[in-house]
């Protein structure tokens, strides 16, 4: 399949599981593990679905970008 799809999510485990379920439907996601990398990829690639944990992604990486604050900044 050629859609884009990139995972935003900093706990390892649940990121792993998630890539693995897509890659099980033959889906290739990429792994953003905080909201820095996340819009780096954002920068080079458009993606056709980005999974992004609102309520706790980037809180132990970088505590003033959570996941709604991210999700702000990809819209704008």
């Amino acid at each position: 399949m050629s859609e884009r799809i990139v995972i935003a999510e900093d706990d390892e485990d649940l990121a792993f599981v998630l890539r693995e379920a897509l890659r099980r439907q033959r889906y290739e996601p990429e792994v953003a593990p905080t909201a820095g990398a996340l819009l780096e990829k954002l920068k080079a690639t458009a993606y056709d679905l980005i999974l992004l944990d609102v309520r706790h992604f980037g809180m132990a990486s970088r505590p003033s970008m959570s996941g709604s604050r991210t999700s702000r900044r990809i819209r704008s």
